[in-house]
């Protein structure tokens, strides 16, 4: 090797430009050259091996050595670099290459150890390694795993402090929280989206979610006022829980698309289904971006909380979408560093490190305990710059605390009293806070409590500042949130339960009257307030608060995750009114799952409230828990569906007014239609459409809107029917109902195949099918796109059609689907005879007879049409159930 010249200092790498200065000036480098420079810089001094070069600047590329040294001549002819006599880059022959001079990121020496915490140093540079990999487009996503206290935190706070300047802009941060079941769906991505907005890129996060990610934007409300607010609220009508992540990526994607962006997400165990959700997209897309997501979890803790965030780790490293970085406890070196860092100059013995070591089990959150009551009480002190554990301390340590519950017992009993009481009512509070919340439990004035919360603030005891938080009644005061959840954890488990109680009742109550009807803002707090607080029939009202958000934000899992809960407190309301409340709260968990596509677990919603509903003796209610069982079990079972429908017809005679059996016979004549092909029921659902008008409820009006249009289609009157359930899919989504759309877009698209409409037709077809697709109705998804087979089969574009139906024919199978299983049979049977095969258009046919002979199917007649229409004058084509004989029914 050559002899080692002068150092330079006037090497710069700025992360952000993607670019080395020297003396100020960029120096030109091919992207390969900066890539191998990027790895030589990251140790400086250290011999980076030749294939360690090439695995990282040449990933899965098979080149040479010759192709490395040219690379490091052109650095070196950049840097005007001597070989002989190197200022940077330095060959160690047969071995690899070493960086020997000195660089700077914006100003500060590259140094991995640099602001590491105790014995991290390692993980803090795997970090940066992948912040390095994600400059040059590659999407790192990185699961930091370890126990409470281990660290996690620390190291997060810790890489990006170090950040350059122009990075500490692009990061979004945001927390998961413990809330015992009352989840609000994508509560961390939120955080991150709104600290973004709130630095310099505000203007760019705001823009491109407008753009692209208005759903999300909505979410936001600082972001968005006035007339853009109502517009975008008129944009989420129809948005789903997939279409939610979708934009998120898109957004993501974009941001990151020339600056590199840092998202981390802190305490996944404790995410909600769809944070988690986007977090495993945001892995698997494909395309460049210059993103790192960094996620830190508990491994026990999400097999406590039952979270599947295991199976995403796994599963994404197993798909090479993710890394994993595991944080052990110290060993007795990286106690030695903390010791270091804690008394600065003075020497520290192995003995000492290895018995503070030993006290605490190298477990990073104990030890800083165990050494700060060590020293406060004198037993580890600096004697002729020599750190020293004297006699008494030493004998004491059979006796040192061996959990943290003891470390922070003797901590919390040196605080005063009224200290005490404030970070006690602020761990039932939350994890994060506000003084005014801490005021209202102590019944202090705020101002007197916000100081006494920044006296911890101060000391970086216990709590962090989070900025200012205001009130809707005006009421401004500072927030606050735990430096770590163990804090908080410990604490809440001082108060005793009766106060436990009574202060959650206090700060529930509190948040109410406070936030008046801007109360869904915290509907999520206040569920859990209520809960602990014995109130069960406020719990259950903001759990249901709750569940509609989630349902409106498309987080349908979520939405009945909220209401099983809620069921699970129904015991504790009034006798008198329990049976009402949990019917009431099982036909909306089931129509939550219906949703969501669960369609076995909404049945045994639907039937539980059935038999309920019964026994109370109200038929006009029974009457819809029965439709409601039909309309699930119809995906399932068609002899239940069957079943409930014949239940429902019994007790039409015995509902209590006229008004309700039209809108009651209304609904039956659909049935009717889906279940025998008989649509000679129009006028009745005609006239229960006109009562359902009456009713001013837009709900109800949908429903039967979307029923009639069904009916309407099957009258050959098709541009009427087209008409009436596009404005039948408006009025279910204003009211909330999420199902009902889908099977109005399925009556919309067919209406226009039925009508030989195309201009409408494809933009529709795409929309339903990308709606179906992200609301994951498999089913309903794979139903457009039989309608996208038949369309073509129509217009003779059928190249491919045979295989297409093919596929989609085993995917019904697969999904036992009858209908959908029918019409690939039915469309295949008509390409076979019209490519002049008609032994194989036979054998489908008798396919197609003997499915109906054995079973009774539902919508047969549409089975009909798709094996015999053709384009011809209406009076050649198979009769529509309107004009056919009612069937019997059973």
């Amino acid at each position: 090797m050559g002899g080692i010249g002068p150092v330079e200092t006037a090497l710069t790498h700025d992360a952000v430009a993607h670019c080395f200065l020297r003396d100020g000036a960029r120096v030109e480098l091919t992207p390969k050259a900066y890539a191998l420079l990027v790895a030589l810089t990251r140790t400086p001094g250290r011999l980076v091996s030749k294939q360690e070069l090439l695995n990282e600047v040449w990933p899965g590329v098979v080149v040479g050595e010759a192709v490395l040294k040219v690379v490091v001549n052109e650095i070196r002819n950049a840097l005007d670099d001597d070989a002989k006599s190197p200022r940077f880059v330095a060959t160690e022959h047969r071995r690899g290459y070493r960086f020997v001079g000195r660089c700077a990121a914006d100003g500060a020496a590259v140094d991995p150890s640099r602001s590491a915490p105790a014995g991290r140093a390692g993980a803090l540079r795997f970090l940066r390694e992948r912040l390095e990999r994600a400059e040059l487009g590659e999407r790192q996503v990185v699961f930091v795993a370890g126990e409470a206290g281990i660290g996690k935190t620390t190291l997060l706070d810790a890489f990006l402090a170090t950040l350059p300047p122009g990075f500490a802009a692009r990061v979004g941060r945001g927390e998961c929280v413990e809330t015992y079941g009352a989840h609000e769906p994508y509560a961390p991505i939120l955080e991150a989206f709104a600290r973004l907005a709130r630095g310099p890129p505000r203007s760019e996060v705001v823009e491109t979610l407008r753009r692209l990610a208005p759903t999300w934007l909505l979410q936001l409300p600082a972001l968005t006022h006035g007339e853009g607010r109502a517009e975008l609220v008129r944009e989420l009508f129809g948005s789903t829980r997939d279409r939610m992540v979708r934009e998120a990526g898109d957004a993501i994607d974009a941001l990151a698309a020339t600056t590199p962006l840092v998202l981390a997400f802190e305490d996944l165990h404790w995410a909600d289904a769809s944070t988690l959700d986007l977090v495993g997209a945001l892995a698997r897309r494909g395309g460049a971006a210059k993103l790192l997501v960094v996620a830190t979890w508990r491994p026990i803790e999400a097999i406590l909380a039952g979270t599947p965030v295991r199976a995403l780790k796994e599963t994404l490293l197993a798909q090479r979408r993710g890394l994993e970085l595991q944080l052990e406890v110290l060993d007795a070196d990286g106690v030695a560093e903390h010791l270091r860092a804690r008394f600065p100059g003075a020497e520290v013995p192995d003995p000492v490190a290895r018995r503070v070591h030993d006290a605490c089990d190298g477990h990073p959150l104990f030890m800083r305990h165990a050494v700060d009551w060590l020293a406060s009480s004198g037993r580890l002190l600096v004697k002729d710059r020599r750190l020293e554990l004297d006699v008494a301390a030493e004998a004491l340590q059979i006796d040192l605390p061996e959990s943290l519950n003891n470390l922070l017992t003797r901590e919390v009993e040196r605080l005063s009293r009224d200290e005490v009481e404030a970070l006690e009512v602020a761990s039932v509070a939350g994890v994060d806070f506000s003084a005014a919340t801490v005021a209202c439990g102590l019944d202090h004035e705020v101002v007197a409590t916000e100081a006494l919360l920044e006296r911890f603030v101060r000391r970086g005891q216990y709590l962090r500042s989070r900025g200012v938080m205001e009130w809707p009644n005006g009421t401004i005061s500072a927030s606050y949130e735990f430096r770590h959840s163990l804090y908080r954890d410990f604490l809440y488990r001082r108060v005793a339960a009766a106060r436990r109680v009574a202060l959650h009742r206090v700060i529930g109550l509190r948040g109410e009257q406070v936030f008046g009807a801007r109360v869904a803002e915290i509907a999520a707090p206040l569920a859990i307030h209520f809960e602990q607080g014995r109130d069960p029939e406020r719990a259950v009202r903001y759990l249901e608060l709750l569940a509609r958000l989630d349902a409106r934000r498309c987080a349908h899992a979520d939405s009945a995750a909220a209401l099983t809960r809620a069921l699970a407190l129904v015991e504790g309301l009034p006798e008198n009114d329990r049976r009402r409340r949990t019917i009431e709260l099982l036909l909306a968990r089931g129509s939550a799952r219906r949703t969501a596509g669960g369609m076995a677990e909404a049945s045994a919603d639907y039937e539980k409230a059935a038999r309920l509903v019964a026994e109370s003796g109200d038929r006009a209610l029974e009457l819809r828990a029965q439709l409601l069982i039909a309309s699930a079990t119809s995906w399932i079972d068609f002899a239940r569906s069957c079943a409930a429908v014949a239940a429902a017809r019994r007790l039409v005679p015995g509902l209590a007014d006229e008004g309700t059996r039209v809108l009651a016979r209304g609904v039956l004549a659909y049935w009717d239609l889906l279940i025998d092909g008989d649509g000679s029921g129009l006028e009745e659902s005609s006239r229960a459409l006109a009562q359902a008008r009456a009713s001013d409820d837009a709900g109800v009006e949908g429903e039967h809107a979307v029923r009639h249009a069904f009916l309407l289609l099957a009258a050959d009157r098709a541009e009427e029917a087209s008409a009436l359930a596009r404005r039948g899919r408006e009025l279910c989504g204003a009211a909330d109902n999420a199902f009902d759309p889908m099977v109005g877009a399925f009556v919309e698209v067919f209406a226009l195949l039925r009508s030989a409409r195309r201009d409408r037709f494809e933009e529709l077809l795409g929309e339903a099918r990308r709606h179906a697709e992200q609301n994951g109705h498999r089913t309903f998804a794979l139903l457009f796109s039989m309608l996208s087979r038949w369309r073509d089969v129509e217009d003779g574009e059928d190249g491919a059609a045979d295989v297409q139906l093919a596929a989609a024919l085993e995917e019904a199978r697969a999904l036992k689907h009858v209908l959908s299983e029918r019409l690939a049979l039915a469309l295949l049977a008509r390409l076979a005879e019209r490519r002049g095969d008609p032994s194989r258009a036979l054998q489908l046919d008798d396919e197609l007879a003997r499915g109906a002979r054995e079973r009774h199917v539902l919508m047969q007649w549409i089975t009909d049409l798709a094996r015999q229409e053709k384009r011809t004058p209406a009076r050649s084509r198979p009769a529509s159930p309107a004009k056919r004989p009612r069937a019997k029914r059973g």
